[in-house]
């Protein structure tokens, strides 16, 4: 069963108005209008070009009829805008494309394509679902592509199961099963592509409301855009099982929409295979949704897409002509953290990460964790175009500004070493009076990671609440670990990665015109070793007018 294949569930004239203040410039957008879910990202060898589909509705700035836009690369870097490629299909009375991905060398050695269309709108998980409304679909290219052909269902509905929605399908090969109401992900199985099984029980499945620790959202009411990948470690050794998914709720909080992952094993047969968790943590603390991962072969990584919201009280974004992005492509790995005290047990609690090896040393328990890795790929630094580089900073408890900065477009990587319960403090997006200012703060006392926008635009219409989510430095037999911090900036976009495991993207939309400025807030108590900006960032559409 090697080659066993498993499924769980003409672009407008436009014009690109760079005069948008918020927004981005080396993030990857629409040329207009709404987008939201990144699609069956892949990369074709025969012309070594990488294809990005996303979400996206070409008459108006709110959700509408999907369709696939499209837009290509030679380096995920910059792109080129390309013809809508997937309308909603007119032979089955179909009213959306929704989201799904792409087998570079599918069906005949083409790419294929899977992804629902849907009919007898509106679906939402809660209302009563309507079985058929949503259907599978598969399609081949012959241009490497471009265009879909031979477009037609391979699966028609969820059978017996009693669903909320059942949709955006995602097509895997795996060493782990070649021989393999509640929150539930179903897997299908097929040996050609065209036929599809459904296993004789879900894939996974948990109850609403729970949550497997602090580090990791509640489920709740439906689960959406779920993949499955097999992660190595970066030098390419062990694979790991790694499950990804959305999460909607019946809250307002980022509109109630939460990213998960899991590891864990899988058990069970063709037929019957279960998976089974071990760890589980947030993808993404803030407003980050509709995760994408695809194996690139060009540089042998997992590269994971996934869609940054507006952080609106709505509905202002519709008065920019525009809504959504997609956050910079970011590495997943396994992560092996060696080295740990476990103290009094400390990391055999759940959280996430696992214990993967133990040493006793001169009395010390020593543990090495295993995690999810997720970082941004480190050729993003490449689109900047000035450089700053500080060493051994200081503030002694005074607002330092950073001299010469002034930019809403920025990649700040900070190395700080913490003698004790000290705290850093970084603003961006700071006006030169002091009237707009966001906060990226680190506590040690209280672990915990905060982007703090009490204060980051003038304009009220826009969401203000702070964003703060739970950051471990585990201990180490010389104290706590070291903090990297890489924090990404482009226009009202804002991303926050800590040590290759940690993840937190929100939006802050200053007004004012010199609010670009950046520095150290009169509450850094913490030396910072090293900082390196880079600012003036190049676009990810250059030829866009």
């Amino acid at each position: 069963m090697k080659n066993s294949l498993y499924l769980n569930m003409d672009l407008m004239t436009i014009t690109h108005n760079p005069g948008i203040v918020h927004h981005p410039v080396y993030h990857f957008t629409s040329p207009k209008n709404w987008m939201n879910d990144p699609c069956g990202p892949f990369f074709y060898p025969e012309t070594q070009t990488y294809h990005l589909y996303y979400q996206y509705y070409p008459y108006g700035s709110t959700w509408g009829n999907m369709t696939w836009g499209h837009a290509t690369s030679s380096d995920l870097l910059q792109w080129q805008d390309q013809p809508i490629s997937i309308y909603p299909s007119k032979a089955h009375n179909q009213s959306h494309v929704f989201s799904g991905m792409v087998v570079a060398n599918g069906l005949n050695n083409l790419p294929t394509v899977f992804f629902t269309g849907t009919t007898n709108d509106p679906i939402n998980w809660k209302i009563p679902y309507t079985k058929g409304s949503e259907k599978q679909m598969m399609g081949v290219s012959h241009d490497g592509g471009f265009t879909w052909d031979e477009i037609n269902v391979v699966l028609e509905s969820p059978g017996n199961y009693d669903v909320t929605g059942w949709r955006d399908p995602f097509v895997f090969q795996s060493e782990h099963m070649k021989s393999a109401f509640q929150n539930a992900i179903l897997l299908y199985h097929s040996n050609n592509m065209k036929d599809w099984k459904p296993l004789d029980k879900p894939f996974f499945e948990e109850k609403i409301g729970v949550q497997y620790s602090k580090y990791s959202p509640k489920f709740g009411g439906n689960l959406e855009m779920a993949s499955y990948m097999e992660l190595s470690e970066l030098d390419n050794t062990g694979i790991e099982p790694f499950l990804f998914a959305g999460i909607e709720s019946d809250t307002t909080f980022h509109d109630g929409k939460t990213l998960i992952w899991q590891s864990g094993s899988i058990s069970g047969e063709v037929g019957s295979i279960t998976f089974l968790t071990t760890m589980c943590g947030a993808l993404d603390y803030g407003i980050l949704y509709a995760a994408n991962p695809f194996f690139d072969p060009k540089t042998n990584r997992t590269i994971l897409w996934g869609w940054v919201l507006e952080n609106d009280n709505k509905p202002v974004h519709q008065e920019f002509g525009y809504s959504g992005a997609m956050a910079t492509p970011r590495q997943l790995f396994s992560l092996l953290i060696p080295g740990i005290v476990n103290k009094d047990k400390k990391y055999d609690a759940k959280g996430n990460w696992i214990v993967s090896e133990r040493k006793e040393i001169e009395g010390n328990e020593i543990v090495t964790l295993k995690t999810l890795g997720i970082k941004p790929i480190p050729e993003i630094s490449t689109m900047g175009t000035k450089s700053i580089v500080l060493k051994s900073i200081c503030n002694n408890q005074t607002k330092l500004k950073f001299q010469g900065l002034n930019s809403k477009t920025l990649m700040i990587r900070a190395h700080v070493q913490f003698k004790s319960n000290e705290r850093l403090s970084l603003f961006v997006r700071g006006s030169t009076d002091g009237q707009e200012i966001t906060v990226i703060e680190y506590d040690v006392l209280t672990s915990t990671l905060s982007v703090i926008r009490q204060q980051s635009s003038l304009d009220k219409r826009f969401v203000h609440s702070d964003e703060s989510a739970p950051f471990d430095l585990y201990d180490t037999k010389n104290g706590i670990e070291p903090l990297n911090l890489t924090i990404l900036i482009d226009g009202s976009i804002i991303e926050v990665f800590a040590n290759d495991r940690f993840a937190l993207t929100t939006r802050v939309y200053p007004t004012l015109n010199d609010s670009g400025t950046a520095g150290l807030t009169g509450s850094n108590t913490a030396h910072t070793q090293d900082l390196h900006i880079l600012s003036d960032f190049k676009s990810a559409f250059p030829n866009r007018k």
